[in-house]
């Protein structure tokens, strides 16, 4: 019997191998055929040391499929991309602030028809989830955006004097504005020294037109004017003035756009830094003694950084400043019709223009978007 069964079990076993061997190469070629390329899933090497500072956060993918991809097209030149700066800081702890500036740089390429040099004034963490989320959520094309970094440690540092006058006169209680950081919009001249113009916005912006338009107001300057802004559409100085205005019953400072200087609002300013430079009255304007002396004649108790500083400077020195039309920050904050000023809140707020930038300041919600 012995004889027999060893041919049977050699035959089960051929059998046996034949199969396995069989599974195994079918097996192979299914998943050589259904396999999905790993570049689908891979982090881009340029993500990948911002996407560190979100972590424990899901990303924003919602638009990631409307992102163009990259362009092969010649660069270019370095000026031919227009300077914007933003302040960004502490973004890697607040995600409502980096929605704020998804939103408003998709707004702004949605209509740019020039390349834009981004300039962010951030921390290092912040200025990481700035370019990462850039380059997912709005463009990663360098025919159209170029992204520079100024440390803001270094910018406060190279600031320091200049700024600590007005931060001692201007602190605020107010988070939002207590912090060195918005008063460096005062003294960009000092901090860019290799630029001539430049656009400055908030990130609570959503562009509905062409930024372009808006750089081209720089041909309208006077040869005295220095800064760009538009005026404030709150009563905010009619409050903030009440002492000036009571002992000074026939100022114009404070009144509304048809009937004096309301005061400025910084969501959007243009620069012309070579001018700033250029002036040693405005530098020597912004010393402690000639601050001190112009709070105390304005009387101003105010708490809003720099668009403090503007304003008493607007007031002082008019011929200092290009007013911006209303359409170009459209500000969409209510808060003073509701506390005190409903009589007279209409005559400061009214834009009769089609709004080419929205300012959703005080955290307003925006109207729905027009987007090319």
């Amino acid at each position: 019997m012995v004889p027999l069964i060893t041919p049977l079990i050699t035959r089960r076993r051929c059998l046996l191998l034949t199969i396995t061997l069989a599974a195994c190469i079918w097996a192979v070629t299914f998943v050589l055929i259904h396999e999905e390329p790993l570049t689908q899933y891979a982090v881009r090497p340029e993500e990948s040391e911002a996407s560190s500072a979100f972590a424990g956060t899901p990303a924003d993918t919602s638009m990631a499929s409307k992102v163009p991809p990259p362009t092969t097209t010649t660069l270019p030149s370095a000026d031919a991309y227009v300077p914007v700066v933003v302040i960004f800081t502490s973004a890697d702890r607040n995600w409502t602030l980096v929605h704020k500036l998804i939103r408003c740089l998709r707004s702004m390429f949605a209509f740019a028809t020039a390349p834009v040099n981004l300039i962010f004034i951030s921390d290092r963490k912040s200025f990481d989830v700035a370019e990462s989320v850039i380059k997912r959520n709005v463009t990663s094309d360098k025919a159209r955006v170029r992204i520079s970094f100024l440390d803001l440690e270094d910018a406060l540092l190279i600031t320091a004097k200049d700024i600590q006058p007005l931060q001692e006169r201007f602190r605020s209680n107010d988070s939002s504005y207590s912090h060195n950081v918005f008063l460096l919009s005062i003294v960009m001249h000092k901090l860019l020294p290799f630029h001539h113009q430049v656009l400055y916005v908030d990130v609570d912006i959503a562009f509905q037109a062409d930024f372009s338009l808006l750089f081209k107001h720089f041909e309208r300057f006077s040869p005295d004017q220095l800064i760009g802004l538009a005026y404030e559409q709150q009563p905010v100085y009619r409050h903030a003035l009440e002492s000036f205005r009571t002992t000074h019953p026939n100022t114009t400072v404070g009144e509304p756009p048809n009937k004096g200087h309301p005061g400025f609002n910084t969501g959007v300013i243009l620069f012309d830094l070579d001018k700033m430079r250029s002036n040693k009255k405005f530098s020597s304007v912004l010393a402690k003694a000639s601050i001190l002396n112009l709070t105390a004649k304005y009387e101003l108790q105010g708490n809003l950084s720099n668009q403090d500083t503007f304003s008493l400077l607007g007031f002082e020195y008019p011929q200092w400043f290009y007013v911006l039309p209303c359409e170009w920050n459209r500000q969409l904050c209510a808060w003073w019709k509701n506390n005190g000023f409903a009589h007279e809140f209409k005559s400061y707020h009214v834009c009769n223009k089609t709004p080419k930038i929205y300012h959703a300041n005080c955290n307003t919600k925006l109207p729905l978007l027009r987007l090319q």
